[in-house]
């Protein structure tokens, strides 16, 4: 996949954690017995993080700019920190999408 490619990911799917962890915290006092937008949630984080590792890779590959690459690495480790929050997560606040500012 070309750099293109992977930004258009990278966008469609950080939409993706925004709207669900938003319904999930909303629908939070609905008492439902299953939460699939927590699911959905972790599910398109754990696909961000490959992509991030597919840019990372890239990068590399194409001797991009050591900046760009670095961010590349930085966000790898920030949706290990926001996967980690979002399955622990006592949906009182949104988590992921106020943490996903940060990439």
């Amino acid at each position: 996949m070309d750099l293109e490619e992977l930004q258009e990911q990278e966008d469609e799917l950080k939409s993706i954690v925004k709207k669900n962890c938003m319904l999930c915290m909303g629908r939070s006092r609905l008492n439902r017995p299953n939460n699939p937008e927590k699911e959905t949630t972790i599910q398109a984080l754990n696909e961000l993080y490959s992509l991030y590792e597919n840019k990372f890779n890239a990068l590399r590959k194409n001797d991009a700019e050591g900046s760009e690459i670095q961010k590349a690495g930085n966000n790898k480790r920030i949706i290990l920190d926001i996967i980690s929050e979002c399955k622990n997560c006592n949906r009182e606040i949104e988590k992921a999408n106020r943490k996903m500012k940060e990439l």
